[in-house]
């Protein structure tokens, strides 16, 4: 089993067709420049029918301009592949697909389960609806290729606005799906002789970003080397970079991780043999899946490549100071905790754990409150060997102090409760959900497979 052949391109969209069909037409003029095969595919979780029409439509004339194929799959085509399910499945493909409940948080990851289940036995690239394909190298690019078994090493360089983004970094011609297709299902000896790396494969690959960051603001204070000192050159330049998040953001060199990183807006996934779920619910949901990923899939890898994608949400966001320095715990952040605290580990035993864990509420939380209090506790130790650098700039310790302060109260204080779901009991019948979906994941992808090629798709045709 070795590399593979991307040719879906997967948008995962809600309430946003405009965006969905931008992003879509980027990668298809792409692969008309570069002479590539493409199909185009929307995973579409908006509640309006007339939202998902608009999207429908516009996606079958676009498919007409370029030559291309397209799919779609809304709620309709999910709930259709949900009742050709042998029944024993049902429940764990409702729970996945987000048609179980309404959790009250975004369904982000049941739209991303949509794509894994449809593409399964295959590959996809998978990208999010306020995405282009428009690309540019990362500064100070070098060729060549290294190992990371923990964190893949991104640098981070911040800008006052886009114009001054795509000046540093200016875009140019280039086959995206190329790239991530000459990693993806490759093992360590093929792309890194002499790595060291024996079994496994480049099950995941990812590339940098370019515009908005899309990522926490939190983890910019647990910056290092020149990624830091760029964010800290001034404290205008500072708060610009909290505030409006405009950078790039990459890896300098083809890396291969181990590590548990992920983000899904530039993602090609080799699902020859299945990857774990999304957490069908919450924000977080792929920075969950990598951690999953990681603990149950350790001898497998990530490949990052050293060039940067846009992410252009519209429109622009602006985004808070506090989230500089508050804790904040999603029900995604409970599933990425979990993995990493048991890893390495099979899905079954995550997922009877899970289950176990959210048997009732008193159990829950002690269950979450032991997890949560750990990953608090070294992030309070992080900010205090900050608080100890030498020579930091004034305004950077006064906000290393604050978040101490913030995170130290919230773990004297215990307050562990899961803000995006409706309430306490959401989160604990959400992890219990989650671990029963772990348990039979393997399974409901292999009947998803198996009716693929019997002609039984979870997304359909659109002429």
């Amino acid at each position: 089993m070795s590399g593979v052949r991307l040719r879906r391109v997967a948008v995962v969209t809600r309430d946003r067709p405009q965006l969905a069909l931008r992003c879509l037409e980027s990668y298809a003029a792409a692969a008309r420049e570069f002479d590539r095969e493409i199909e185009l595919a929307a995973y579409d979780d908006s509640p309006a029918a007339a939202t998902r029409a608009t999207l429908r439509e516009g996606l079958g004339a676009m498919a007409a301009r370029y030559g291309v194929s397209a799919r779609y799959a809304g709620p309709e085509e999910k709930g259709r592949f949900i009742d050709e399910l042998d029944g024993a499945l049902r429940p764990a493909a409702r729970f996945a697909l987000g048609m179980a409940e309404d959790w009250g948080a975004p369904p982000i990851g049941a739209n991303r389960n949509a794509v894994a289940l449809d593409a399964a036995g295959d590959a996809v690239f998978m990208t999010d609806d306020d995405s282009l394909c428009l690309v540019a190298d990362v500064p100070g690019r070098r060729a060549g290729a290294r190992c990371a078994d923990g964190v893949a090493g991104f640098e981070h360089w911040f800008f006052p606005d886009r114009a001054a983004t795509l000046a540093a970094c200016p875009p140019k011609p280039a086959d995206l799906l190329g790239l991530h297709e000459a990693a993806l299902g490759r093992p360590a000896a093929e792309l890194l002789p002499g790595a060291g790396w024996d079994g496994g494969r480049a099950v995941v690959t990812l590339n940098g970003y370019l515009g908005d960051g899309a990522s926490s603001s939190r983890s910019y204070l647990h910056l290092t080397g020149g990624s830091r000192e760029r964010l800290r050159r001034s404290e205008e330049s500072f708060w610009l970079a909290v505030r409006r998040r405009e950078e790039c953001r990459g890896v300098t060199q083809t890396t291969l991780s181990r590590g548990a990183y992920f983000m899904g807006a530039f993602a090609g996934l080799d699902l020859r043999r299945p990857l774990p779920p999304f957490p069908p619910a919450g924000r977080g949901e792929d920075g969950a899946f990598g951690a999953l990923r990681w603990a149950l899939q350790p001898e497998d890898f990530s490949v990052v490549l050293p060039v940067a994608a846009l992410h252009d949400p519209r429109p622009a966001r602006a985004y808070s100071d506090n989230e500089l320095r508050s804790p904040d715990l999603s029900v995604c952040d409970v599933v990425f905790a979990a993995a990493l605290a048991a890893g390495p580990v099979t899905a079954q035993a995550l997922g009877a754990d899970l289950e176990r864990s959210a048997a009732d509420a008193s159990r829950f939380q002690g269950w979450l409150g032991s997890l949560i209090a750990a990953r608090y506790r070294r992030r309070v130790e992080d900010l205090r060997a900050l608080r100890g650098e030498e020579g930091a700039p004034p305004f950077w310790r006064a906000q290393v102090e604050r978040a101490l302060e913030h995170w130290s109260a919230a773990l004297s204080a215990r307050a562990f409760d899961v803000s995006d779901v409706r309430d306490r009991d959401a989160a604990r019948l959400f992890v219990g959900g989650f671990g029963a979906l772990l348990g039979r994941w393997a399974e409901l992808a292999e009947a998803a497979r198996r009716g693929a090629r019997a002609g039984r798709t979870l997304s359909v045709a659109v002429a």
